[in-house]
């Protein structure tokens, strides 16, 4: 154990997670958002910050749409999710990205992450089918009908975008809609916010905790659930590694396999639609089995690797209570 001088005060913690919270929010909801618009703007003419919304709200069901939303969406991501975390790290905690890795990786844990991802898969189709399906008690009537409206308007939007013609356009979505959250969601919900929650509560309660807000932040009720164990999942790879490009790879991955295979049953090169399988309890039992026992392997194998941090940064407060 430490002396509590040599940890993190829990008083700095809490003011590094408020001064990171005012960050992403202007990232995500100014900046990003205007820097998008201007950025598209010299390739459309006539375009107004409130026609663009409106383009958003019901975008033309063509290529040049769908682009220009991804175009959009691309540039906001790049801001509020990579740039501004990296700002603040240099600015304010004087810190590299790098500085989030506790422990070097090596090849097995990485081929671990990627077969989990792929193992899990049955498993969290069948949690996403019974959030989706999921009955409300009466006095939560309005907020259900509320909650299906936007879920309604949200599948409409993923539809739109995913209904990719070409390999171009593939190539184009897979770095908007995997790559970049893919980093940049890690980067923030584990590497940033998890980790400074751990200095303030359990780990395992920190890894929960980030999880849930990493999916509240996606507005889709009917998608909480299999959402925040996908957080807990990655958060749980980040924290027994040690090092945030297991799940920045981990994410990626689930993104882009989810992408691609829509892709294929579009252009009827796979017959299921990966999006509506229902897979048999069988093989949703198995999947689970699977996923902890692989689980299990890689927090045995990251175990060997030794810190490459100082103890101030891989110790909790909690621990010195």
């Amino acid at each position: 154990m430490l002396d509590q001088s040599e940890v993190t005060p829990r008083s700095t913690v809490v003011s590094q997670l408020l001064i990171l919270t005012g960050c992403l929010f202007i990232g995500l909801f100014l900046i990003g958002p205007l820097l998008a618009f201007l950025a598209i703007l010299p390739f459309y003419d006539n375009l107004t910050f409130a026609g663009m919304t409106n383009f958003i709200s019901n975008p033309p069901n063509n290529t040049e749409g769908r682009m220009l939303i991804l175009a959009l969406q691309g540039v906001t991501a790049l801001v509020g999710f990579i740039l501004v975390p990296w700002v603040y790290l240099r600015w304010f905690e004087h810190k590299s990205i790098a500085s989030l890795n506790e422990r070097k990786t090596s090849m097995l844990p990485l081929i671990l992450a990627v077969i989990i991802v792929l193992v899990v898969m049955p498993f969290m189709s069948s949690v996403i089918h019974w959030n989706a399906n999921l009955e409300l008690p009466a006095f939560l009537s309005e907020f259900e009908q509320a909650a299906k409206a936007k879920e309604e308007q949200l599948a409409k939007l993923t539809a739109f975008l995913t209904n990719i013609g070409s390999l171009p356009e593939l190539l184009i979505a897979t770095f908007i809609i995997a790559l970049l959250p893919g980093i940049g969601e890690e980067l923030i919900f584990r590497g940033l916010i998890q980790k400074k929650f751990s200095y303030l509560m359990s780990p395992h309660l920190a890894i929960w905790l980030s999880a849930f807000l990493f999916s509240a932040l996606h507005l889709q009720f009917y998608g909480l659930v299999p959402r925040m164990l996908l957080g807990v999942l990655f958060g749980y790879i980040y924290y027994w590694s040690g090092n945030l490009w297991l799940p920045v790879l981990a994410h990626f991955l689930n993104n882009a396999f989810t992408l691609l295979m829509i892709y294929l049953y579009k252009q009827k090169v796979v017959s299921f639609d990966i999006q509506t399988t229902n897979y048999s309890t069988f093989w949703v039992v198995l999947s689970l089995i699977g996923s902890a026992a692989l689980l299990w392997l890689l927090y045995t194998q990251t175990l060997k690797v030794p810190s490459t941090q100082n103890q101030e940064d891989i110790h909790y407060a909690g621990e010195n209570n």
